[in-house]
C-alpha cells in the first residue's frame, strides 16, 4: 500500500438511483433506495489494496460445495455504532517490504511483531509491557506461546514468546527461515545447501529428525517475500518466492510453483496458467470443502456467504456474475470500465471502479446506489472487515486528515467516521468486538460497544 497521496482523488456521494430487478431479502419488495446520508466520500484511482486483489484473479473450476464459514466478518462487533477508541500509541513509520509488520489481539494482551522486534502492549490501557529484539523476526500469529523463527544461517534459531510477560524459549535450528506447527509437530521452510526445503520434524524439536523433507526451491536463496506458512485441513500452505502446497502427513507437492496468498480468514491458493485455484477458510470448523473459483474469478476480501451461488469474475475490463453450478450468466457490469468486488454482506455486492464506488444486488446486478467522481473525501484503503450491512473503510480529506468509517452497504453513506493516525493501514485484526488497527505511524485499538 502507498501514501494516499500517490493517487487522483474524487469524491463518492451517494446518489439514488433506479433499482432494476430484485431487491434485496431484507427490503420486503420495496424497490425504492433509502435516502443517503450527506457523507461524502472520495475513491482513489488506483489504490494499493485493489492492486493487490487484482492478483487474486485466476482460472477455477466450477463446483457446487456447502455452506462455508464467511471471512473478513465479524459476528461479536456492530458495526452500525461509533467504536470507541480504547488507546493509540505512536509507531516509527513502518515502510520497509520488509517489516511485513502484523497485529495478534489475545484477551489481556495486543501483540504488534516487525521485522526485528516483537511488542506485547496492555489491551486495557496500551502501556508497552514488554519488548523482543532479535533479527530477521517471523512469526506464527495464531498460537500462544507465539512461535517465530529469528536470525539468519547458522544462527537461525526458533523463539517460543509468551504473550503475557514476553518471557522467552530458543532454540537453535540453523536454516530456519519460516516456522509453524501441527499435531504437536514443527513443520519449518528451511534453506539448506541445495536451496529452500520443508520439513516436518518429530514432536517440538528443532533438532529432530524429519517425518518427511521437501524440497522445494532447489537453487533458492534468499528470504521469502510475502512469507506464507499455515497448516489447515491437513495440507501445508507456504508461499515463498512462489506458492506451494503439500500433504501435511507425506510431504507430497499438490500445488507446484503457483500462488498462494492469505487474506485475514481465507487462504487463497492458484496454480500457473489456466489450471485452476481455490479458497480454503481459515476459520471455523475444519470439515468443509474448499470453495473453487471460476474463470478469472475473485476472491472477495469481505464475504459473507462465500458458498453462495453467485461467483463473479473480471476479464477484459468487465465484471460478470454466473452461477457456480452451471455457469450460466446472470448478468455483467462494463461502465464504469474495469469495476472490481471487494465485498459481499447481506445480498449485496460492494464494487470499486477508477470512476466511483457503487454496490449491487447480488442476484439481479441491480443498482442500489452510486458514488461517482468529483471533489471531496478520499476513500484511502478497505479496512477489508464488515458484518451485516456495514464495511469499514479509510478515508483521508483535503488536508490529509485520515478517518476510520463504517460504510452502510443499503445506501453508500457513511455511518460514522472516526480520526485515525496514519496514511494507509499495514495489518487491520478483529477480535471480538475489538478492532486494532496498525497504520505506518500508529497502532490503535478500538472497541464497538
Amino acid at each position: 500500500m502507498g501514501a494516499t497521496g500517490d493517487y487522483d482523488e474524487f469524491t463518492l456521494e451517494a446518489v439514488n438511483a433506479p433499482i432494476e430487478g430484485d431487491s434485496p431479502a431484507d427490503s420486503d419488495g420495496d424497490t425504492s433506495v433509502p435516502p443517503t446520508g450527506s457523507a461524502q466520500v472520495t475513491i482513489a484511482s488506483a489504490p494499493a489494496w485493489i492492486a493487490a486483489a487484482l492478483t487474486l484473479i485466476v482460472t477455477g473450476v466450477l463446483s457446487v460445495p456447502p455452506p462455508q464459514p464467511a471471512w473478513g466478518v465479524v459476528a461479536e462487533a456492530d458495526l452500525t455504532r461509533t467504536p470507541e477508541e480504547v488507546w493509540s500509541v505512536p509507531m516509527p513509520n513502518l515502510t520497509s517490504w520488509l517489516d511485513t509488520p502484523q497485529v495478534a489481539v489475545f484477551d489481556d494482551r495486543v501483540v504488534l511483531g516487525t521485522w526485528s522486534t516483537v511488542t506485547g502492549y496492555d489491551a486495557i490501557e496500551g502501556e508497552e509491557l514488554w519488548k523482543v529484539t532479535e533479527p530477521g523476526m517471523t512469526c506464527s500469529w495464531q498460537f500462544e506461546p507465539l512461535l517465530c523463527r529469528a536470525g539468519r544461517g547458522p544462527d537461525a534459531a526458533i523463539l517460543r514468546i509468551d504473550a503475557t510477560d514476553g518471557a522467552v524459549s530458543r532454540t537453535p535450528m540453523p536454516g530456519a527461515l519460516l516456522v509453524t506447527q501441527t499435531g504437536g509437530d514443527i513443520i519449518a521452510l528451511r534453506q539448506d545447501a541445495d536451496g529452500q526445503r520443508l520439513v516436518r520434524l518429530q514432536g517440538s524439536d528443532p533438532l529432530a529428525p524429519p517425518r518427511w523433507s521437501t524440497l522445494i526451491g532447489p537453487g533458492l536463496r534468499g528470504e521469502p517475500y510475502a512469507p506464507v506458512l499455515r497448516v489447515i485441513d491437513g495440507e501445508v500452505f507456504v508461499s515463498v518466492f512462489a506458492g506451494f502446497v503439500l500433504d501435511a502427513e507425506t510431504g507430497e507437492v499438490r500445488l507446484d510453483r503457483g500462488f498462494v496468498y492469505e487474506l485475514p480468514g481465507v487462504i487463497v491458493a492458484l496454480a500457473a496458467g489456466d489450471a485452476g485455484g481455490r479458497q480454503v477458510s481459515t476459520t471455523g470448523d475444519r470439515d468443509v470443502d474448499d470453495v473453487h473459483l471460476p474463470s478469472n474469478g475473485v476472491t472477495l476480501p469481505v464475504d459473507d456467504d462465500p458458498g453462495s451461488d453467485v461467483v463473479f469474475e473480471v476479464s477484459d475490463g468487465e465484471l460478470d456474475a454466473m452461477t457456480r453450478a452451471t455457469g450460466e450468466p446472470l448478468w455483467s457490469v462494463s461502465e464504469p470500465p474495469y469495476p472490481y468486488p471487494f465485498a459481499r454482506l447481506d445480498g449485496r455486492v460492494l464494487v470499486y471502479s477508477e470512476t466511483g464506488l457503487f454496490g449491487l444486488v447480488e442476484q439481479t446486478g441491480a443498482r442500489l446506489w452510486s458514488a461517482p467522481a468529483g471533489d471531496g473525501t478520499e476513500l484511502a484503503w478497505c479496512a477489508c472487515v464488515g458484518a451485516d450491512d456495514t464495511v469499514l473503510i479509510g478515508t483521508v480529506d483535503a488536508r490529509g486528515d485520515t478517518s476510520l468509517a463504517g460504510l452502510d452497504t443499503a445506501t453508500g453513506s457513511l455511518r460514522w467516521q472516526v480520526p485515525t493516525v496514519g496514511d494507509y493501514p499495514l495489518d487491520v485484526e478483529p477480535v471480538g468486538d475489538r478492532l486494532a488497527l496498525l497504520t505506518n505511524t500508529s497502532l490503535t485499538l478500538w472497541r464497538f460497544e
